[in-house]
């Protein structure tokens, strides 16, 4: 909870000093972009809450920028840049209600709606790491690498590929050409290799590297991950691998990202 006077630039009360300050960055962002915002806060009092725990990661920081450039009627990009800074990518996703490829053009970001039809879909699951990674530490890392104009363009090739493709195997193959990628430009180590080395199938980190989800797709063997777990059968391997490793947090594909 905090009491912001965004016509000088102050926090007059909190019990969170740290979210206050990010919330004042954000606020007073949109104020030099809408001037005329700060009149109209006065006197509002504005409550945001999460259906998930803030924990997961699951784009907080950048529904907030969304919601205020909404609010404050801006750019919510130009917001992002002027606050949280990052590559806008999550901002669009708050926008978005499907699939999408996200590009930064030269001068505004390029947002393609994209058709995700994978039938292989039900041995995908998302599971967190029982860490929150801080996006903003994560975007530090990022910007001190260099990476060049090849590097991202296998990146690219890579993303098109996945959306494409209808083989269980053929994606377990990209997502692992994708993960070796990033580790590479980023010099960090693969989240599977480091940690789950027994692993069937293919793991691939999420967000920022190191904390938050994982995306995980079982073995194609393990039969439907939706059904009961039977002992002695392979149906929800998956879930029950993470499970026996302390992981709470296992969500199937289509609950994560189709919402049943």
């Amino acid at each position: 909870e905090a009491h912001i006077n965004l016509a000088v630039d102050k926090i007059l009360s909190t019990n969170n000093q740290e979210l206050a300050q990010a919330l004042l960055k954000v606020l007073m962002a949109a104020v030099r972009l809408n001037p005329d915002f700060s009149n109209q806060t006065k006197g509002a009092c504005i409550t945001s809450r999460l259906d998930f725990p803030r924990s997961w990661g699951l784009g907080s920081s950048s529904t907030l920028i969304a919601a205020v450039a909404q609010w404050s009627q801006t750019n919510p990009f130009d917001l992002s840049t002027m606050s949280f800074g990052g590559s806008g990518y999550d901002v669009a996703a708050a926008d978005q209600s499907g699939a999408f490829t996200y590009k930064i053009g030269t001068t505004a970001p390029q947002v393609t709606p994209v058709v995700v039809n994978w039938p292989f879909d039900h041995h995908i699951y998302f599971v967190h790491r029982n860490k929150k990674q801080n996006s903003r530490e994560s975007i530090a890392h990022y910007r001190k690498t260099q990476l060049n104009h090849g590097w991202i363009q296998e990146i690219s090739a890579i993303t098109q590929a996945m959306i494409h493709v209808s083989s269980h195997q053929e994606f377990g193959v990209l997502l692992k050409q994708h993960e070796q990628l990033i580790a590479q430009g980023l010099a960090l180590t693969p989240v599977q290799e480091e940690f789950f080395k027994d692993f069937p199938g293919t793991i691939k980190s999420l967000g920022g590297w190191g904390g938050d989800f994982m995306m995980v797709l079982g073995p194609e063997s393990e039969g439907d991950n939706n059904g009961p777990y039977l002992p002695g059968t392979k149906a929800n391997f998956t879930a029950n691998y993470f499970k026996e490793k302390g992981f709470s947090a296992i969500i199937p594909y289509h609950n994560m990202i189709l919402g049943y």
